[in-house]
């Protein structure tokens, strides 16, 4: 009879899978629906409060266009001599798109329109009412950051319209400072492009006195050469001499002509008023009120608070679930916590 050996096989425990399950993160969340719902309708209804109780804004918009001058094309009669001299007036101080933006966002522009008495009669100026109160000096810096915030331009590169929006709560107010914005920006180019042509008038005279000189210079010698040779004979020494004493003459007649018509033409640009800046959409009656977004506004805020609260009460969920265990990490992690400054803000139990 064979012996019978009893074999005891010892089963291993099959290892937990470890991973995240769809269905735990979920419990929290369903299981505190009330919680969910409550904290982000709250949240949607503050905002939506806010943006009730936020004083209405009125926009003022209008449409610029800057006058570019021509350049004028030179006359025949001295181009050949103008372009041998580097003559001839150009454009000059050109009013671009890009540069009236500039000229609107400048820190003369803003001061001007903050220094400049209201259209009512009252004695206090335009920042004054901006700042709602009195303005000393050291309250300059405010009152043009607050202009810089209400204004906004755009330009369109198609046409190149330059648009001006002024948005405040005063509609008054911002119809007032978008036509005292363009009226100074208008101005400051004015001034700059007369002051330009100033020194470009003083420029034209030194050359026209220049070009004098030089003409006369030419004359009195094809005139001594005149008088010291009486005959001349054609395809001779002298000949070719004289023609070009003649061809220095001729020369310096059209430098000098083209000088003087530069120099007329500087000082009509000096003198010319012309304006600027063309309204091309001028304001309305009645200012539009700018769009508060409050759909927007609520439905973002509702669906980020939504997802906050769902993120905050799963991570909350799984933290507790972590620190009732026993493992090492977790014993390390909570005598960690008990010996950190945390601790002392923990209420006493």
């Amino acid at each position: 009879m064979k012996d019978s050996a009893e074999v005891t096989v010892a089963t291993v425990p099959e290892a937990e899978e470890v991973g995240l399950d769809l269905l735990a993160l979920l419990t929290p969340v369903i299981e505190r629906w009330r919680t969910l719902i409550f904290g982000s309708v709250s949240l949607a209804g503050i905002v939506a409060l806010v943006v009730l109780l936020t004083p209405r804004r009125y926009r003022a918009e209008v449409a610029l266009s800057p006058v570019i001058g021509s350049r004028q094309p030179p006359s025949s009669l001295g181009s050949l001599a103008a372009t041998l001299a580097g003559a001839g007036i150009g454009a000059g101080f050109q009013l671009t798109p890009q540069r009236l933006v500039e000229l609107i966002r400048s820190r003369n522009v803003a001061t001007d329109v903050l220094l400049s008495q209201n259209p009512s009669g009252e004695p206090n100026r335009v920042a004054e009412r901006l700042l709602h109160d009195s303005m000393p000096p050291e309250r300059m810096e405010t009152a043009i950051r607050l202009l810089e915030n209400a204004m906004e331009t755009a330009v369109a590169r198609e046409t190149g319209t330059v648009t001006l929006r002024v948005e405040m709560s005063d509609s008054a107010l911002a119809r007032e400072i978008s036509r005292l914005v363009v009226a100074a920006a208008s101005r400051a180019f004015t001034v700059s492009a007369k002051a330009q042509a100033s020194q470009l008038r003083v420029a034209q005279e030194l050359r026209v006195d220049s070009a004098q000189t030089r003409l006369h210079r030419s004359e009195a010698a094809l005139v001594d050469f005149l008088s010291r040779n009486r005959q001349i004979s054609p395809f001779s020494i002298l000949g070719v001499e004289r023609d070009r004493l003649q061809r220095d003459v001729t020369l310096a007649q059209q430098v000098y002509l083209q000088a003087a018509a530069d120099r007329e033409a500087a000082v009509a640009k000096e003198l010319e008023a012309t304006p600027t800046v063309v309204v091309l959409d001028s304001l309305p009656d009645r200012l539009p009120e700018a769009r508060r977004h409050l759909i927007a506004k609520t439905g973002l805020t509702l669906f980020a608070s939504a997802l906050l609260i769902a993120v905050w009460l799963i991570v909350a969920d799984l933290a507790r679930a972590r620190l009732r265990g026993s493992d090492d990490s977790t014993l390390r992690f909570l005598s960690g916590l008990r010996n950190s400054p945390l601790s002392r803000l923990a209420p006493p139990r």
